[in-house]
């Protein structure tokens, strides 16, 4: 995760100031707006239907900012994720596939489920980038929240910022811990997947049966393992819960306190109650976050595919002639091969080779298919 920050911002760092400078923009436009709103409420209230008329300008100019920092983010957004998810197939792909020897890629720790990774890669940065938006958004909100409500009671919102910093910096220590948890979830299920791979490929004929039948203790431990690591990502992912639905509820409690024990204008009181309110919704939209994070570890790996693992046996027909099939998996190795389909060169001498421990080498010149087999092969 640290390294995949550190190239996004090494990398698009003008792009993220940009959606940066227009989030700040489209909160202070959104605040703006609330704070029209409570003006014109005011004004409705007290028949002062004249004086309207003087904000029709101030309305113009801060519906426009929003929309236009919003159209800017989400473009801004869509390219990043883009180029960077790109940027990180393309260098994936080349360090695979430029081993020349099996033992020069021993040395460079490639599992399957980082060859999983490079076919999956728009998914793992667009979610990166998602989480990232939602916080800055969250922090920025805050801040500005703070700063409003300070020329209406600076009390208030002193109190409010150091609650929410305390707040911040617990969700923020948490997510620390639970992004550990994540990716130990993800190497066991990328354990799995290298064990049923080895017996799948282990021989020609196979009969595929499911783990329940297989009573493997190998694929028991390792699916065992998984789940409980699930399970402690999800049970660590409820603290963030808690401390989120806290925060509404002190929230709301400020709300109550404003309107029944602080002596301001009804304006002021609409204006900070609205804030507040803002400030409520985007907490929610931020445990709407959290429930997406609880379940995106088990939907971009194999755990949800766990009780359906595939393994492979020896089938009817080569017991009966008594063919010895080597359920082990030592490797596989073909030299120079070449593939015809309708007239054109798909694979022009090509060589590959499959090790024990799932390591897949591709060799061959340029633009002999490499990269077709590849993919073929994941």
């Amino acid at each position: 995760m640290r390294r995949l920050f550190k190239i996004l911002l090494k990398n698009y760092w003008k792009k993220i100031l940009l959606i940066i400078i227009f989030t700040f923009t489209l909160v202070y436009a959104q605040l703006d707006i609330i704070d029209l709103v409570s003006i014109i409420s005011f004004l409705l209230k007290h028949d002062a239907y004249g004086q309207i008329v003087n904000f029709r300008m101030d309305i113009v100019v801060s519906v426009s900012l929003a929309v236009i920092s919003l159209i800017f983010i989400s473009y801004l957004s869509v390219s990043v994720v883009r180029d960077f998810s790109y940027d990180l197939r393309s260098k994936m792909l080349h360090i695979v596939t430029d081993f020349d020897t099996m033992d020069e890629m021993n040395k460079f720790p490639v599992s399957g489920l980082k060859t999983r990774f490079i076919r999956g890669v728009d998914t793992e940065e667009s979610f990166l980038l998602y989480v990232f938006k939602k916080i800055l958004l969250l922090v920025v909100i805050s801040i500005e929240i703070c700063f409003f409500l300070f020329f209406i009671f600076d009390e208030l919102a002193v109190v409010l910022a150091i609650f929410l910093l305390i707040s911040g910096l617990i969700i923020i220590f948490q997510l620390n811990r639970l992004s550990q948890i994540y990716f130990k979830v993800k190497a066991l299920n990328g354990k799995l997947n290298r064990l049923f791979r080895e017996k799948i490929v282990s021989s020609k004929l196979l009969k595929i049966q499911s783990k329940e039948q297989e009573k493997n203790k190998i694929f028991d431990d390792a699916a065992d393992n998984s789940f409980n690591e699930g399970f402690r990502f999800q049970y660590k992912l409820n603290f963030i819960f808690y401390i989120i639905i806290f925060m509404v509820f002190v929230i709301i409690g400020f709300i109550f306190f404003s309107i029944f024990s602080i002596k301001i204008g009804e304006a002021e009181l609409f204006q900070m109650t609205l804030i507040l309110l803002y400030l409520i919704y985007l907490l929610s939209n931020f445990n709407g976050l959290m429930n997406f994070v609880a379940i995106y570890p088990l939907a971009s790996t194999s755990a949800v595919r766990i009780g359906e693992v595939l393994v492979c046996e020896k089938s009817e027909v080569q017991k009966q002639l008594n063919q010895k099939i080597a359920i082990d998996f030592n490797g596989i190795k073909f030299d120079n091969v070449s593939l015809n389909v309708n007239g054109k060169d798909v694979l022009c001498d090509v060589s590959f080779e499959i090790a024990r421990n799932s390591k897949t080498l591709i060799v061959g010149p340029v633009g002999a298919g490499k990269s077709i087999l590849f993919y073929s092969l994941m």
